[in-house]
């Protein structure tokens, strides 16, 4: 498998993170609760969730996704191309 090159990995960490950090402290949560743009967000269920339950889910992914990032600098394997 092709990693990715490490101003990419960079890149779309930041863009992930903006977007969960929108999701859980700036409004995004309510915008996006039971709106079928939830399903974009955490699959078919997406829309059930409340906005709570979305910045948990939020929350959880930012968290993750930091862990992974960190890993990632420093373990090139672990940058894959996920498109």
């Amino acid at each position: 498998m092709e990693t990715c090159n490490i101003l990419i990995w960079i890149l779309l960490w930041v863009a992930s993170s903006l977007f969960w950090v929108w999701i859980c402290l700036l409004g995004g949560a309510e915008r996006v609760e039971g709106t079928f743009s939830s399903i974009f967000v955490f699959g078919l269920l997406g829309p059930l969730y409340s906005a709570e339950w979305t910045k948990v889910g939020a929350w959880l992914s930012l968290f993750f996704g930091t862990i992974w990032f960190v890993v990632g600098l420093f373990l090139p394997g672990a940058r894959i191309h996920l498109w």
